[in-house]
């Protein structure tokens, strides 16, 4: 993969961020932690996937209607969201840590925990609808 197949309407002031890191890395992502991605944004209208190489475990983003990335599964096993700031102080309460090489308002979560999958599964389901609301796409 290479950044030009990076569809170019990602091409925003607001993704400059975290296109630098998709282009610099060439990241992939674990087809589990994909899964878990599309699982958080069940239930959220106008909110979409996007995957430059499916076939090659490429990494998968979320956006909205005007394209502005708020979620991010690159790597084996932490998904990625971006949160307003007001928001990223509960976030790093809840289990996040920091991912300033995608921005600074981004933050990293691990789907598989401890604590029950179907807890998980909800924790990352309300942040992801957090990151979606933040983003201007429900």
């Amino acid at each position: 993969m290479s950044s030009e197949e990076i569809d170019p309407r990602f091409d925003t002031p607001a993704n400059a961020d975290v296109l630098r890191y998709l282009r610099r890395e060439l990241p992939s992502a674990h087809s589990d932690l994909s899964e878990e991605l599309t699982r958080s944004v069940a239930g959220l209208s106008d909110v979409e996937t996007y995957c430059p190489t499916q076939w090659s475990y490429a990494f998968v983003v979320l956006h909205g209607p005007d394209q502005t990335i708020f979620g991010l599964a690159a790597g084996m096993s932490a998904l990625a969201y971006r949160l307003a700031p007001a928001r990223l102080p509960a976030a790093l309460e809840d289990g996040a840590w920091p991912a300033p090489e995608l921005g600074r308002d981004w933050v990293r979560f691990e789907p598989w925990t401890d604590e029950p999958l179907a807890e998980s599964r909800r924790r990352l389901a309300r942040w992801c609808r957090a990151a979606a609301e933040d983003a201007g796409a429900v």
